[in-house]
């Protein structure tokens, strides 16, 4: 398999997207760092990844630069190096932004935007060390286009998206790619307590989702696209 002796750290592992991805580079061949805040949830979720392949957890809250830092530096310990990043934290708070509290704007930015930050930024002397790599964020349609009730959510895909973009061009002379996938609405755990009143039979799968993760990682010369939409139009 293409990717047998890569190392993969994949964030935000325990459920959703993130958990996709996960399983999809076991069964590439990838050694899986999956990272949660979550224990419970993020050792069940690596106990099935580790049937695909091998796969450890390690607990960190994305927005912490202590944990962030730590986890990285646990994640070399116990692998010896990284070679591809996938950031898949979020959190969503629904709401107008004149009934939006400071304190859900403030969480999601560190979730969803910071914590992007922080792992990229501990992620990259390891690979830039190496010669190369691959990082990988997942943003969102909403990074595209707004919509309402979800403005600041989408402030922070927005701003994935400029994050990658501007990396993409500041890596590309260490031989590291960056690709931010923005996919159209996916059948998440998220997603279905966000909104339980949905029919969710026309959103994509999670799976579809990591297969685009796969074909960035595993083709190289397209990686450094940086900005890549999936899934039918609304």
């Amino acid at each position: 398999m293409e990717l047998d002796g890569k190392v993969a750290v994949v964030v935000g592992a325990s459920r959703g997207i993130g958990k996709a991805v996960a399983l999809a580079l076991a069964r590439e061949g990838a050694k899986v760092a999956a990272v949660s805040r979550t224990r419970e949830r993020l050792e069940a979720a690596v106990r099935e990844i580790g049937q695909a392949g091998e796969a450890a957890a390690f607990v960190a809250d994305v927005s912490c630069p202590e944990q962030v830092d730590g986890a990285v530096k646990a994640i070399v310990e116990r692998f010896g190096r990284i070679d591809i990043l996938v950031n898949s934290a979020g959190v969503c708070v629904i709401n107008p932004v004149a009934d939006l509290s400071p304190d859900d704007f403030d969480r999601m930015v560190a979730v969803n935007l910071k914590g992007v930050f922080l792992f990229c930024r501990a992620v990259i002397p390891h690979l830039v060390r190496q010669g190369g790599g691959h990082i990988v964020n997942i943003a969102s349609y909403v990074a595209k286009v707004g919509r309402p009730r979800v403005s600041s959510y989408c402030a922070t895909k927005f701003g994935v998206v400029g994050l990658s973009q501007g990396m993409a061009h500041e890596l590309k002379e260490h031989g590291i790619s960056v690709s931010v996938i923005c996919p159209r609405p996916v059948d998440t755990p998220m997603r279905r307590e966000l909104f339980p009143d949905k029919d969710p039979s026309g959103w994509m799968a999670a799976e579809e989702v990591a297969d685009v993760v796969v074909f960035a990682v595993r083709r190289r010369a397209l990686a450094n696209l940086a900005d890549v939409t999936i899934g039918t139009p609304l």
